[in-house]
């Protein structure tokens, strides 16, 4: 009994070193070494910065206000230091410096740990890859891509908009609210399906929620749990043991989530199977990456998580995007004339919406643009871990710091 205390007491005492080390003595010995090389530092306490970056999300309904700000006040900087938890992040600003660490120095660098829970949801998908894998997943995906399939998409596009404006034409009558970036999230949602898969999930549920709302709200799940206190400190391997309960409710989600796009894929492939002339009227991506997985270059769960990086990045872009050009449109009411003008111009009649006509729309892609320069859906691209010490201009960026690029 007194070794079995023995060891437990040891055991203990390696664990809280291990904490001390990765919450404490770690982070603050890079911030030291990012303060003497005079680069802006700005550091929340562990318990500050969680208490905080959730209060952001209650008050300004976004978990990235307090690096947004940031990024603003310090656009004269070359790059700032500031925390996600107890890890050191560096944010570049300064152009040069964004060029060395995209191209120059891009082999020095790998997705952080922080994508590392997201793997669990979608880790063969084109957003998780890296290296040679990433550049032949993304030519063959690129085939979807092609003019002559984007025209086609148009007409779903369409289709799926006119039906859903419906629903809002009868909320306007009975003077009921909606949740406008909800809408523009199943309307993208529907669209990615349609493009993906080929068929509608308008009618399909997950425990009583639409499924693309289903996931999503999964994939927000997952978003939070990766920077919390659990992950931070243990890593995403923890999580994904399912240890704690809300752990193993998430793991569970997940892998239904994965279970429910694998019987949509089989489906198609049986169809394709049956009826040879399938291939040529379905023009999805699925179809495509049936044909290549024929080939035996990708396999069904690389399929699986394309669809869920697909859906995810569909939905949320779009619907930021299009939320954000009508509160644009609400607060620069100047534009709205020219705008409506332009749109009538092009689309006498809106059931012929084609994408030449939509590349003829300059002010109207403007406004886009402008949106997505002032209100960007992130606020930086993906955090990127340093493999080794590495010198970015006068910079040195040490082992192990999360990097990114400000927008």
């Amino acid at each position: 009994m007194g070794a079995f205390f023995t060891w437990f007491s040891a055991f203990l005492l390696a664990l809280v070193l291990v904490v001390l080390h990765r919450l404490l003595i770690k982070p603050y010995r890079l911030i030291q070494f990012y303060k003497r090389q005079k680069l802006p530092v700005f550091v929340k306490s562990l318990k500050g910065f969680i208490d905080y970056q959730w209060g952001l999300v209650t008050t300004h309904d976004d978990f990235y206000y307090f690096q947004k700000q940031l990024i603003k006040q310090n656009r004269s900087e070359r790059a700032f230091v500031t925390n996600i938890g107890p890890k050191p992040t560096v944010y570049l600003i300064e152009p040069t410096l964004i060029k060395e660490f995209l191209m120059d120095k891009h082999d020095c660098f790998e997705k952080a740990p922080l994508i590392g829970l997201l793997k669990r949801f979608g880790d063969r998908g084109l957003f998780m890859l890296e290296g040679q894998e990433w550049k032949q997943r993304r030519k063959i995906i690129s085939e979807a891509f092609r003019y002559d399939l984007l025209r086609e998409m148009v007409s779903h596009v369409v289709k799926v908009t006119e039906e859903r404006f419906q629903k809002f034409s009868l909320a306007a009558k009975n003077k009921e609210e909606l949740n406008i970036i909800k809408e523009f999230e199943f309307m993208a949602g529907e669209v990615v399906g349609r493009f993906f898969l080929g068929k509608s999930f308008t009618d399909i549920n997950v425990d009583g929620t639409q499924i693309t709302a289903w996931i999503s709200n999964l994939f927000v799940q997952v978003i939070y749990e990766s920077v919390s206190l659990w992950t931070l400190t243990f890593g995403p391997s923890f999580v994904a043991k399912g240890i704690l309960p809300h752990h193993k409710e998430l793991v569970s989600n997940v892998r239904r989530g994965k279970a429910i796009t694998r019987e949509f894929i089989n489906q198609r492939r049986e169809a394709l199977l049956k009826d040879s002339t399938t291939d040529k009227e379905q023009k999805d991506l699925l179809t495509i990456l049936l044909a290549q997985q024929a080939e035996n270059q990708l396999t069904t769960e690389d399929i699986i998580d394309e669809y869920l990086t697909f859906l995810i990045a569909g939905m949320d872009t779009s619907a930021r995007l299009e939320t954000l050009a009508l509160y644009f449109i609400s607060q620069n009411p100047q534009c709205l004339p020219r705008l409506k003008e332009e749109i009538s111009k092009a689309f006498e009649d809106p059931s012929q919406v084609t994408l030449e006509k939509l590349n003829q729309m300059e002010y109207f892609t403007s406004f886009l643009k402008e949106t997505l320069r002032m209100a960007p859906p992130s606020p930086h691209i993906t955090f990127r871990t340093a493999i080794k010490d590495v010198m970015l201009k006068d910079i040195m960026i040490k082992k192990g710091t999360w990097t990114t690029v400000c927008k």
